[in-house]
């Protein structure tokens, strides 16, 4: 999956807000994870911004949350995911 395709002009600031708009604390913990994972998983930590790191971060070292994919299939899409990538990607947790 190449999120950036995608998510082209999409700032880390957009993102920052459509999570902090997700009601349920345990959705925004994990699409701010899925985010972060499919956004820098293929980056070294030293190559992160603390900006980008400290937003992220919390959500990161939270006790992990188990949610069914229909759970997580809004989120994803509230964030700017396609409707298909977002089945996908939840599907992936399951």
């Amino acid at each position: 999956m190449r999120p950036r395709i995608w998510m082209k002009g999409i700032t880390q600031e957009i993102l920052e807000e459509r999570i902090e708009q997700i009601k349920d604390p345990q959705i925004r913990q994990m699409v701010a994870c899925l985010v972060w994972y499919d956004f820098m998983g293929e980056r070294l930590v030293a190559d992160i911004s603390a900006r980008e790191r400290g937003y992220f971060e919390p959500y990161l070292n939270a006790s992990p949350v188990y949610l069914k994919e229909e759970q997580i299939i809004p989120g994803l899409r509230w964030v700017g995911y396609p409707k298909e990538t977002a089945r996908l990607r939840a599907r992936r947790l399951e």
